[in-house]
């Protein structure tokens, strides 16, 4: 059931941008309440998705070998994705080419020494150098640009492009700017705000708590989160305002233990199977898409038109034999996700091919993925655009 919140409460989370709405008055937030103790089997997206979709077996060669999978960016004709292991990030085209490297792992000036949060901006991307705290910009021919001023320094968790704009994730770790959660740095002035404050004497013991996914575009506006917090926040127009308070039904890790920090959190949580929180979010027009641990990871669905929210043990693809949707994101109304070879053969002959498909043509297609698969080679990619 979703309900609206006082303004008492608005005021007071409103607090978090640094720059307050005119329009703040007029402002109210959606509390969603999490029922996490009634739990269904499985939320068949078939129905929300266009019929053709897009599946990438991405190239494998001897040196193109993607060992854990960090973060992917789908950017039109192009496909990159970071290596948390071998600390490389791969170029793809979406026929599944391997086109090349992004930059090289070291310590030189055009090198990066710890990969980081990356982010698509025009022709070229930006990365994180989590190791020298500063931000290096490469061309989709993987050759260095230039580096971002870090003469302000500031940590990035996880970073997002948005009119003009680069936002960035801290993580609870403070920054030049002072203690703040979220910074934005205009790409035109260079100027940087910090929102979002969070206590300058809890960064230390907050500032493990890692999150799955802290941003999610969708055209023209995003949505963010971070640690130890359960409000999901708008940005939209240059203005950052709370967009949802998340809720759960049951075992939420109690505030009393969050305020001693992550660590104690985290350890309550699996000693006693509570709950710390969401750790990810994605979003398309209709649906907004979370996840939570409880000893394992569950999905939520939230209808934004019905206002309707539920629980699943799995996110499937009905109409492709119940394909499970696996490590995947969205943006611009579109879900990219990629499963292991292995995996996927080994889905295919215990569960896809004995299941229904919509189409004789989706199932051949599916089959001669199958096929040219081995299970040692590199994941396989799905697009789909939502209706």
């Amino acid at each position: 059931m979703i309900k609206y919140i006082t303004l008492l409460l608005l005021l007071g989370i409103v607090s978090c941008n640094h720059q307050k709405s005119n329009k703040e008055n007029d402002y109210s937030i959606e509390t969603i309440l999490i029922e996490s103790n009634h739990i269904e089997s499985c939320y068949d997206l078939s129905p929300k998705v266009k019929q053709q979709f897009q599946a990438i077996p991405l190239e494998t060669n001897n040196e193109c070998i993607i060992t854990e999978i960090s973060q992917m960016l789908l950017h039109d004709n192009d496909i990159f994705i970071s290596d948390r292991k071998s600390q490389r990030i791969y170029h793809f085209d979406t026929s599944g080419k391997f086109l090349n490297f992004i930059g090289n792992l070291g310590n030189g000036p055009d090198e990066y020494s710890d990969l980081g949060a990356m982010e698509i901006i025009g022709n070229e991307l930006y990365l994180y150098d989590k190791g020298r705290y500063h931000i290096c910009v490469y061309g989709f021919d993987g050759e260095f640009r230039r580096k971002i001023n870090d003469e302000v320094y500031y940590h990035s968790e996880s970073m997002l492009y948005l009119n003009n704009n680069l936002y960035s994730i801290t993580n609870n770790i403070l920054s030049d700017i002072g203690p703040f959660n979220l910074i934005k740095r205009n790409l035109t002035t260079d100027a940087v705000e910090g929102h979002c404050k969070f206590e300058k004497e809890k960064s230390y013991s907050h500032q493990y708590w890692n999150l799955k996914r802290y941003f999610s575009k969708n055209t023209n506006y995003a949505l963010f989160l971070y640690s130890n917090n359960d409000i999901i926040y708008l940005i939209n127009n240059d203005t950052i305002l709370p967009k949802y308070n998340i809720t759960f039904s049951e075992r939420k890790v109690p505030n009393s233990e969050i305020k001693k920090g992550s660590a104690n959190a985290l350890y309550f949580a699996q000693e006693n199977n509570y709950i710390l929180g969401v750790n990810s979010i994605n979003e398309t027009d209709s649906l907004l898409f979370m996840s939570y641990s409880d000893r394992r990871l569950y999905d939520v669905v939230y209808d934004k038109y019905r206002k309707d929210c539920s629980v699943y043990n799995w996110l499937v693809f009905s109409h492709l034999g119940n394909l499970l949707v696996t490590n995947y994101y969205t943006n611009d109304n579109k879900l990219i996700m990629a499963q292991d070879a292995y995996m996927f053969r080994d889905a295919w002959e215990r569960q896809y091919s004995q299941n229904n498909f919509n189409s004789k043509e989706n199932k051949n297609i599916m089959n001669k993925l199958y096929e040219v698969l081995s299970d040692d080679d590199n994941p396989v990619v799905f697009i789909f655009n939502f209706k």
